[in-house]
């Protein structure tokens, strides 16, 4: 279901199991690295470098204020090797606080 107001409210609440969110990965950002590089010398270079400062400060950010997610579940790896199990990741007490409604 792509309803934004369900969503919304399930991410809020981690009112889900598997958590299997490609983008906020560090692999992604080092995928990025790499086509950066490999770019360097073409007109796309600076659009490519715009774009791998933005994901990186969103990864920042997202690092930062996410409390209680584990460091290392920002590896896909390590996430599949838990079949993206939101329970894994994370502080459980934060969990279990959050889907009761308190923060």
């Amino acid at each position: 279901n792509l309803n934004w107001n369900r969503f919304h409210k399930a991410c809020g609440k981690a009112d889900f199991i598997h958590f299997i969110i490609i983008l906020h990965s560090f692999e992604v950002l080092l995928l990025m690295l790499v086509v950066l590089f490999i770019s360097r010398e073409t007109i796309f270079y600076f659009y490519i470098l715009g774009i791998f400062a933005g994901f990186g400060y969103h990864m920042a950010f997202d690092i930062s204020f996410n409390k209680g997610m584990k460091l290392k579940y920002y590896f896909i790896f390590c996430r599949y090797l838990k079949n993206f199990k939101l329970d894994d990741m994370g502080s459980p007490l934060l969990l279990k606080n959050r889907r009761k409604g308190i923060e």
